[in-house]
């Protein structure tokens, strides 16, 4: 089987688990139509995920019955009708005061973001067992029977990723808290975020472009098992040391693709990204509140990381983002176009000597380094339109290579709807009048 067949019946069998009985067939009919390949291969696999201990009918999220320590996620799934699952408990999470998640004890805050707050934790019966777990905003609006969904996609995602050994976090255990709030716990993996750690160790452009090599493979890695990141900014990039060699390491992977996967919590979503995470790093096509997750969305993200390494600024200010609102963003993040690296650099000022030091460079050098193919390729990533960047994270790299190896990149493909390409248009219009 190939990728794309791979990702084909991966998606249906996803769709297919919140269905039972004959509303599971009549969805399969209509999904697969004369496919019969593909109803073949979804029903096999819903048949080995029917075995015993049951992973259909016993509930990855607590309810009211549910006992107060969530089951563990091996061997789970989702209940079968959300048509009929009550709604999240509306309890006043501000004044809800959570000590532990599921048998992991919450200990040291490690930070937040969109989505929520992260912790690490440690379990009573092996305090050296160290886990990550973030329990989810309730500006999220998650309610019980869209984090049934939510924690579905991410349960399948990770089972994914621990079969073809991906080295990014691990799903450990996720579910409902009595406080009516969702949890993840994970894998901790010590480290500095990617623009931290080039900074500390002030690796100039070139390391700085090899060490993006390195993770631009980890998210390739994933999207060949048919898994996109959809959220992937410095803080979800960790960089472990071991030996004398930098590894980069993913965190998160597919939580926010879970997320954005549940249509009712795009809205929330995007205003928690805005007030709260990285708007910076949004693709256009989420931003305004549409687009499906594609691999296209963890290209942009990918451009706008470079970006930042690179210049030491991201495309887009973030408190300015932040300051004017939902609204405001979108326009910025689906209009406006980013500057090209060189120039965005000179607006600086004053931090622009500290920037270039921290890349072993001087102000003129740095500028002159960021100019050309550099500046090209992080653009061609933050195209607007999905269409106009690169086809996919492996032709990305390749050109990282290119650059790196000094040679010139081709032409890229004329933007859809540039300029050059409308004049084109109108001149035959007028031709043909």
């Amino acid at each position: 089987m190939d990728a794309e067949r791979f990702r084909q019946v991966r998606e249906v069998f996803l769709d297919a688990q919140r269905f039972r009985g004959r509303a599971r067939e009549s969805f399969l009919a209509q999904r697969c139509g004369k496919d019969t390949e593909l109803l073949r291969e979804v029903n096999e696999l819903l048949r080995l995920d029917g075995g015993e201990p049951s992973v259909i009918d016993r509930p990855i999220v607590q309810t009211d019955q549910a006992p107060a320590s969530p089951p563990s996620l091996v061997g789970m799934s989702m209940t079968a009708s959300r048509a009929h699952e009550p709604a999240a408990p509306r309890t006043d999470r501000k004044s809800a005061i959570i000590s532990a998640v599921g048998s992991h004890v919450l200990k040291d805050r490690l930070g937040a973001g969109a989505l929520g707050k992260s912790y690490l934790t440690r379990v009573d019966s092996d305090p050296s067992r160290v886990r990550a777990a973030k329990i989810f905003r309730s500006e999220l609006n998650l309610t019980h029977s869209a984090a049934e969904s939510v924690l579905t996609r991410l349960r399948v995602d990770h089972k994914s990723l621990e079969d073809a050994g991906h080295g990014g976090s691990a799903l450990v255990e996720c579910g409902w808290l009595p406080a009516g709030a969702a949890f993840v716990v994970s894998t901790y993996i010590p480290g500095e975020s990617i623009t931290a750690y080039a900074d500390r160790r002030r690796l100039d452009l070139r390391a700085r472009m090899i060490l993006f090599l390195d993770l631009c493979e980890s998210v390739e890695a994933a999207h060949r098992i048919g898994v996109i990141h959809a959220g992937i900014k410095p803080t979800n990039v960790c960089v472990q040391v071991v030996g004398d060699l930098p590894q980069v390491r993913l965190l998160d992977t597919a939580l926010h693709r879970a997320v954005l996967s549940e249509s009712t919590l795009r809205q929330s979503w995007l205003r928690c990204e805005v007030l709260h995470g990285t708007p910076e790093y949004v693709p256009p096509e989420h931003a305004n509140g549409g687009g499906p997750v594609e691999t296209s969305c963890d290209v942009y993200s990918l451009g706008a990381i470079l970006y930042e390494l690179l210049v030491g600024a991201g495309p887009f200010d973030r408190s300015s983002l932040r300051r004017f609102g939902v609204e405001a963003m979108q326009r910025v993040v689906c209009e406006e176009a980013p500057i090209e690296l060189p120039r965005r650099f000179g607006e600086l000022g004053a931090d622009a000597a500290e920037i270039a030091l921290k890349r072993d460079s001087t102000t003129e050098k740095l500028a002159a380094e960021l100019a050309g193919d550099k500046s090209h390729l992080v653009l061609r990533c933050l195209a607007k339109q999905p269409r106009d960047r690169y086809k996919s994270v492996a032709d990305l790299a390749t050109d990282v290579r290119l650059v790196l190896d000094g040679k010139s990149l081709a032409p890229a493909p004329q933007p859809a709807d540039s300029i050059g390409l409308r004049m084109l248009k109108f001149v035959d219009k007028l031709r043909r009048a």
